[in-house]
């Protein structure tokens, strides 16, 4: 082989590598058949050649900029009303063309194993598959992996929700999204991004999880347990979406993270804050699945780790478009994973239209107000109650008061208009009212349109914090 010869090869496989890297790339979250959000500035970015000029096209909405020294670009194209199906179009060294993309609602839906239960295996999976051809709703599962550092890429694709597709996809998210596609008359997209038996921390950025005090107990727990280490899934399956832009997230997670439920009031709010500004939505509106009732009945009051995490992820409303779906009234029992999902999604979805749209409709059952002692009795005044009523033909269940001893005992409970009046012989002077505050408690106060009153404790008494025997 001459000399010449002998360079040739080293030569041609170079201009093939600059070549194949001179081709303009797009982001891992864009591709035939997506959703891309209305009425919002819409971000594509992707990679290719360092000052290679980009122009990207979609519906008459065009933009154009220039490669970064390092490869990466990024446009913003002027909203869209809803509609479609369009093409979009980027073009550089070489063009690139995605067909069927539709402008609507886009939804990222993510947690652990409640939110990720397949259609398939939840009650009334035949009938859901058999009417499964919603042509405007679409489907991009991001595959489960763990990163150490923040990933420009992840693996999935976007899908048509044709029942082969469908029956593998969330039955909470597929339901949330056949609803409101049929409530709203737009496409809607599920971004799922789930884990199942995965704690929140995993969903957070580590370095946010660190600037945290109140969450380096959190941190060190991982040293002894098996499971994704915090920020692995955010880097992996979360941090690659962005700055794509969103419509909303639901969250349906908490399980994994009952031993620690006092944690959980800090944990909850950063995970949202962090969302957030990793999407650069700083009011990105956040649904979260409050735990239904799980384990055993208890015949009398007395520490419940589930109902302090039920509420740490209640106090997550002091954050601003935050909402909670009540879960506490569905059927429960030793399933750890309840097969009917559909319930759920329809509150949830009654939750988007009311709370993130602004549609008029009732969406928000009871809600403790305030309290006030009269004589021998402690009288709860709720909001959203009107028409309050029992679900049951017996006294209500579920109340518990307490006296200065901070001894509970069972109450006996009636309505009282919009008011609850809750009394016990054995607690003659309370001072402090509860409801729903047990694992798995028996409750039955809902308002005139059945949405079911939310779980509360009137006292801000110290609650444990001493880790429970978990039960994942």
């Amino acid at each position: 082989m001459s000399f010449r010869a002998s360079l040739l090869g080293p030569l041609l496989l170079a201009v093939c590598a600059a070549s194949a890297n001179a081709e303009v790339r797009l982001a891992s979250v864009f591709g035939p058949s997506m959703v891309l959000q209305r009425d919002r500035p819409l971000a594509i970015w992707g990679e290719a050649a360092p000052g290679e000029s980009i122009e990207v096209e979609l519906a008459e909405r065009r933009a154009r900029t220039l490669a970064a020294p390092e490869g990466h670009w990024r446009v913003e194209l002027a909203p869209l009303a809803a509609g479609g199906p369009h093409e979009l179009f980027v073009r550089g060294e070489n063009e690139l063309r995605l067909k069927d993309v539709l402008i609507g609602d886009v939804w990222l839906c993510a947690g652990q194993s409640n939110m990720e239960w397949a259609l398939v295996e939840s009650e009334g999976a035949e009938e859901a598959l058999a009417a499964a051809k919603p042509e405007r709703v679409r489907f991009l599962r991001v595959a489960h992996a763990d990163a150490k550092e923040r990933r420009a890429h992840f693996d999935g694709v976007w899908m048509r929700c044709e029942p082969e597709v469908v029956e593998g996809m969330s039955a909470v998210a597929f339901h949330f999204a056949r609803e409101l596609e049929q409530a709203l008359g737009v496409p809607i997209g599920i971004v799922q991004a789930t884990r199942s038996g995965a704690p929140a921390e995993p969903f957070v950025p580590r370095e946010v999880l660190e600037a945290e005090p109140e969450l380096g107990p959190a941190l060190r727990r991982y040293a002894r347990r098996e499971q994704s280490e915090p920020g692995a899934l955010f880097n992996a399956m979360i941090a690659p979406l962005a700055p794509f832009a969103l419509r909303g997230v639901v969250w349906y997670q908490g399980e994994a993270n009952v031993d620690y439920a006092a944690t959980y009031r800090t944990l909850l709010p950063t995970l949202i804050q962090s969302w957030r500004a990793t999407f650069g939505q700083p009011e990105l509106p956040f649904l979260v699945v409050q735990l239904p009732g799980w384990g055993e009945s208890a015949a009398q009051p007395g520490e419940s780790a589930w109902a302090e995490l039920r509420e740490a992820q209640a106090l997550a409303r002091n954050l601003p478009r935050v909402e909670l779906a009540i879960t506490l009234d569905l059927p429960a029992s030793t399933v750890f994973h309840p097969r009917e999902k559909r319930p759920i999604a329809h509150r949830l979805a009654l939750l988007a239209r009311a709370r993130v749209l602004g549609e008029k409709l009732d969406a928000l059952g009871p809600r403790m107000k305030s309290i006030a002692i009269e004589s021998h009795a402690v009288r709860v005044r709720f909001e959203h109650a009107e028409g309050l009523r029992s679900t049951s033909a017996r006294e209500l269940r579920g109340f518990q008061v307490a006296g200065a001893d901070r001894v509970w005992q069972v109450a006996t409970a009636r309505i009282s208009g919009e008011d609850v009046v809750v009394t016990s012989d054995s607690v003659p002077e309370p001072v402090a009212v509860r409801y729903g505050w047990a694992d798995l408690p028996e409750v039955d106060l809902v308002d005139g349109s059945g949405l079911p009153a939310e779980p509360f404790r009137s006292d801000d008494w110290s609650l444990s914090t001493t880790p429970k025997p978990g039960r994942r």
